[in-house]
């Protein structure tokens, strides 16, 4: 059978774009390859082989709802991640743990309370 699906990206809602794009460009690294209408309401998001798409909602949600977790990002490194993160003051839930299924992850929560797990597969 052909395959039909050639990739895929998810798409986060977000209250403000501007913030969103500096949580995950200056936290996570991701780079801007797209972004949608002046002043930008859309923007599509590259790190690595993993596309993002964030989304300017029309309604804001409360500050401080959590959105429950969306995506799990695989790193090369995850306690030089953890580190950055720590140091850039991001919400986090602790270092980095090992898990029943063979990970060592940690999560984040990005501004708009997307709770995002980090991790690497243990040898």
């Amino acid at each position: 059978m052909d395959q039909l699906i050639s990739h895929g990206a998810p798409t986060l809602p977000v209250n403000d774009l501007q913030r969103s794009l500096t949580f995950y460009t200056d936290h996570l690294g991701f780079e801007v390859s797209f972004l949608w209408e002046d002043p930008a309401t859309y923007a599509i998001l590259r790190a690595g082989e993993f596309t993002l798409h964030l989304s300017q909602r029309d309604s804001p949600v409360p500050e401080g709802t959590e959105a429950g977790r969306l995506l799990y990002l695989f790193v090369h490194d995850v306690d030089a991640m953890h580190q950055r993160l720590v140091d850039k003051g991001a919400r986090l839930s602790g270092p980095p743990e090992r898990q029943a299924y063979r990970m060592r992850d940690f999560e984040v929560w990005d501004p708009d309370g997307h709770r995002i797990t980090i991790g690497r597969g243990e040898e």
